[in-house]
């Protein structure tokens, strides 16, 4: 199979069903969000692997990421396949914001309670889980600009924004384990 098809030169590409659109259009802008929220979430799991061998402590961690790439491959899978085409795919699991719910409260019992605005920052790890939310975020935003113009499921506008929460916490719970303050807003700045 060639990687390239010549295709999407005149700045076109293909839905799946077979039509076609501008590759700036609302849909295009919300898949390439997600692509890129995909990636730092890859980057996020490379980081955890390399630090924690054995996945103690940050192993339901990477659990989660992996789930949420799988995720966001099949949100991509059903924006690119619109109601209007030949095809249609409904492949997030209904309800799959639950698992990000329930890790979300297990993470809260283990973590102080807040008390101040949060920055992103700390460890490394931490760092780029607020990075990821940052992202995760963007892609949000553009798949409920999307749901402007052709409707968006529920479930996937569920979960993306369970999804930005659970990253919160999971930088949260990388700073705890990694011994790391949590970096909050308003605080004399060390030097």
């Amino acid at each position: 199979m060639k990687i390239y098809t010549k295709t999407g030169d005149s700045g076109t590409t293909g839905l799946i069903g077979g039509a076609r659109e501008l590759k700036s259009s609302c849909t295009f802008h919300a898949i390439g969000d997600l692509d890129e929220a995909n990636g730092v979430l890859g980057v996020c799991i490379a980081s955890i692997t390399r630090s924690y061998d054995d996945g103690s402590d940050m192993g339901a961690i990477t659990t989660i990421l992996n789930f949420a790439q799988n995720h966001l491959f099949e949100i991509g899978s059903e924006l690119a396949s619109p109601a209007s085409g030949s095809l249609k795919y409904n492949l997030l699991p209904a309800g799959a914001e639950k698992e990000l719910e329930t890790s979300i409260d297990q993470l809260n019992e283990v973590l102080p309670p807040l008390a101040n605005f949060i920055l992103p920052g700390g460890s490394n790890i931490a760092s780029q889980l607020h990075l990821a939310r940052t992202v995760v975020r963007r892609a949000e935003r553009s798949i409920i600009a999307l749901d402007q113009v052709s409707p968006v499921s529920a479930n996937i506008k569920a979960y993306m924004n369970r999804l930005s929460d659970w990253l919160f916490m999971a930088a949260r719970y990388a700073n705890l384990v990694e011994g790391e303050p949590e970096v909050t807003w308003g605080a004399p700045i060390q030097e």
